[in-house]
């Protein structure tokens, strides 16, 4: 798998002050109950303190629409009898597109106070009703506008609580609580996907750049410990993505360029006398611009990829509404490098890949209160990787690895609101599973089969979720999860469960604790042993890995806009595989992809355990009068065993994550309908581990020899400093985005890997320390209309 690195710096300064003209735009939506999901009809919507007021109510389907709106941030109160207040503060209005707003209210139980949210639903909580607690939603605008985090909902979740990279900047993966980032499940319209990032390696969860993009995503939840019974096959945390639906009245495009390439998307109603809509994104992407810059962000590499995103949405009468929704992306690195043992000959790499997702959902209401969700997938990744060397002229291959994964699934859940008290929600998955994976090593100048092994699988899982209102202020949420897996019919029965204490307007406990699974890809189950001629597969019983989660949290709402949330948990990891060999020190919990699993060619056992435990506090203050903060701090522990008994630092130990976000906006222009917003973010960790070397025994030896002591050493802390800034110029009709986003503004070069060996001609200790990136530019400009 090719790893990117910045090598050279460069400073960009953006200075624009243009004049642009005045409009008004239009903001529409639907009101649901967020149990039932049916239509509120007759319910208020304002803007509040628009003078004259600007207000409407909604019909019978829910549906409700305010013209002439001024551009700018407005606040939106939707008010119902029987139903919580909703206000929603910084609704952004903008020429180029229309609002467009899909919002759930909450029926009253007593009288509660008002309920405030942005972008669909309120940052504290979670879009799912049935979680509890360790849940955020992420919105578009904080894509937006979090410093360097490009628009990437991976990066974008890396500024919370708990959560940082997996040690290399290029890379969006998610380490969650000091877990392996293969521990993270990812879904997109209620189902799981395989890991929708470019350049990623097999099985693991994360890769350069995402496959999606902003302008097609909606609010999505994220979670990271404890989460609903609907959840499995995850043991870290949940990344739960939705599709917005596309503008049904009027067509909508988007047109970006910038320093990562090309950006095209449209949207609008299939006619004009139909509610049937679609909606797309397509991206081409080159870091060649970059790198004439001298910007070599893969040091010689120059990769290159490109995507799609897609959702139509199909509404009937009779029949319910469907959603045909993809994603696909392929990606391509092809460079040359000089080894450093051979003068005459050099070294060539290519590492491609082709990921395809579609889905077919299906919601039907039963009444007024029951509705049946079906979704039904198929997905497909296609990666290779060749190494040859280049003499004179002539490719000699010399090593080739590819894989191949089709999974098929479906899914259905029923869903019914027995009263304002009781909700249940239940449903079924089956999963078909294929994979082949092939290995080729150059013996006699011909290529030749070193590995061959496919196969495939069905995975069952089932689930039912019950939320109690026990009070106005006291709500549980039990549940479990059945998953089994049928190459081996290994099995696990996961008990959920979830408390939520309203101690008063301002301060709420959580409580969240529950069994989490997850299987290994099919490639590790099917991993060959040739003994005595006869080819076994040692690790086809291998059971699943598990986890308890507990967590405990506190809310404190200082004011309407700032809160402060504090969690402690403990994570006991269990059945986790381990080599058999008793020289080895390897655990699945220090595993990044696939390929560490496989390529090992030991036994595996079910013998090793885990345990994680911390403590995270969350300061923040939700954008109000164009300004914000998010401040996190975690404090963790995580070990691993290979017995139970004697525990070590794993991998992804580094103790401490700090993250500091601020932003302002500065409104300007005529009527003060363009913005200017200002963001930055700086981050401190604790480096992760590596395995030192034991001199002593390496100078007996005569060779490198490791450390007894697994991950004993630990790289520099981490540091890096982000400056984003974003111009938002409104036009008649049009909308025009610049944005420039710097990465690693001080071009600190942090420690990426540190390596010693023996060196038996010197009879000393080498030590090699590698870099991460330095300073990276991404420079974005976008129209909308």
């Amino acid at each position: 798998m090719v790893k990117f690195h910045v090598s050279l710096p460069l400073w960009i300064v953006l200075v624009l002050i243009p004049w642009a003209g005045f409009s008004q735009q239009t903001v529409r939506g639907k009101i649901r109950d967020m149990d039932s999901q049916q239509p509120i009809a007759f319910a208020t919507i304002t803007i509040q303190g628009s003078e004259p007021l600007i207000g409407s109510n909604s019909t019978e389907n829910g549906s409700f629409r305010l013209e002439q709106v001024p551009l700018g941030r407005h606040t939106l109160v939707v008010s119902y009898i029987g139903y919580e207040t909703l206000t929603l503060p910084n609704i952004e209005v903008t020429s180029g597109k229309e609002v467009v707003l899909e919002l759930e209210m909450v029926e009253s139980y007593e009288t509660i106070a008002a309920v405030t949210i942005t972008d669909e639903q309120s940052k504290a909580a979670s879009i799912n009703e049935f979680s509890t607690i360790s849940a955020r939603t992420l919105t578009v605008e904080e894509g937006s506008r979090y410093a360097a985090s490009i628009a990437d909902p991976a990066r974008q979740a890396q500024n919370f609580a708990g959560v940082t990279g997996a040690g290399d900047d290029i890379y969006n993966d998610i380490v969650i609580r000091g877990n392996s980032p293969r521990g993270l499940l990812w879904r997109l319209e209620g189902i799981e996907i395989m890991n929708p990032n470019h350049f990623a390696s097999l099985g693991s969860s994360g890769g350069a750049v995402s496959m999606l993009s902003s302008n097609v995503l909606r609010a999505s939840d994220f979670f990271t410990g404890a989460f609903p019974a609907e959840y499995g096959n995850a043991l870290s945390g949940v990344f739960d993505l939705r599709f917005r639906s596309g503008n049904n009245e009027q067509r909508e495009m988007t047109i970006g360029a910038g320093f990562l390439g090309l950006e095209v998307a449209g949207e609008g109603p299939f006619h004009k006398h139909s509610e049937a809509s679609y909606l797309f994104n397509y991206r081409y992407s080159t870091l060649a611009i970059l790198n004439h810059l001298g910007i070599q962000v893969a040091g010689d590499v120059l990769p290159t990829y490109q995507d799609v995103s897609f959702n139509m949405r199909f509404p009937t009468k009779k029949f319910g509404t469907f959603n045909l929704f993809g994603v696909g992306g392929n990606s391509l690195a092809d460079f040359d490098t000089d080894p450093d043992w051979s003068e005459t000959i050099t070294e060539n790499e290519v590492d491609k890949s082709l990921t395809g997702i579609a889905g077919l959902k299906h919601m039907a209401f039963l009444g007024k209160n029951a509705y049946i969700k079906t979704i039904a997938s198929a997905s497909i990744n296609d990666y290779t990787y060749s190494y040859n060397l280049i003499e004179n002229g002539k490719t000699r291959p010399n090593y080739e690895e590819s894989s191949l994964r089709n999974n098929y699934r479906l899914s259905s859940l029923f869903h019914y609101k027995f009263n304002l008290k009781h909700v249940l929600r239940t449903g079924i998955i089956l999963s078909q599973l294929n994979g082949d994976y092939q290995a080729r090593t150059e013996i006699n100048s011909q290529l030749k089969p070193t590995l061959e092994i496919g196969g495939n699988t069905l995975q069952v899982q089932a689930y039912a979720q019950w939320k109690w209102r026990l009070s106005s202020r006291l709500t549980l949420n039990s549940g479990l999860h059945y998953l089994r897996y049928t190459l081996n019919n290994n099995q696990s029965l996961e008990p959920r469960l979830g408390l939520r204490w309203q101690l008063s307007k301002r301060h709420t406990f959580n409580v969240g604790a529950g069994i989490h699974s997850r299987t290994e890809d099919i490639s590790t189950y099917l991993a060959t042993q040739v003994v005595e001629g006869d080819t076994l597969t040692p690790n086809r019983s291998l059971d699943m890995s598990k986890a308890a989660h507990m967590v405990l949290g506190y809310d404190w709402q200082i004011n309407p806009h700032t809160r402060l949330k504090v969690e402690t948990y403990f994570q006991h990891l269990y059945n986790v595989p381990v080599s058999s060999d008793s020289r080895s020190n390897f655990s699945a919990i220090n595993a990044y992809s696939a390929y560490d699993f496989f390529e090992r060619g030991d036994t595996l056992l079910n013998e090793g355990t885990g345990r994680n435990y911390g403590l995270e506090i969350t300061l923040e203050r939700f954008l109000h009068q164009n300004f914000y903060f998010l401040s996190t701090l975690s404090l963790y522990q995580s070990q691993f065993s290979l017995d139970g008994e004697q525990y070590f630092n794993t991998q992804y130990n580094g103790n401490y994550i700090f993250n500091g976000l601020v932003g302002k906006d500065f409104m300007w222009g005529k009527a003060g309908q363009n913005t200017i917003g200002l963001n930055g973010k700086v981050t401190f960790s604790g480096g992760q581990r590596f395995t030192e070397i034991d001199e002593q025994k390496s100078r007996d030896a005569f060779a490198t020899v490791l450390s007894a002591t697994p991950f004993g050493g630990k790289l520099d802390n981490y540091y890096r400093f982000d400056l984003g800034i974003n111009v938002k110029i409104n036009q008649a009709n049009t909308t025009h985005t610049i944005s420039l986003n710097v990465q690693n503004v001080t071009n600190r070069l942090n420690e990426y890997t540190r390596r010693s060996f023996y060196n038996p001609a010197t009879q000393k200790i080498s030590t090699v320390s590698t870099k991460q990136s330095g300073l990276v530019p991404v420079l974005k400009y976008a129209v909308n209309f």
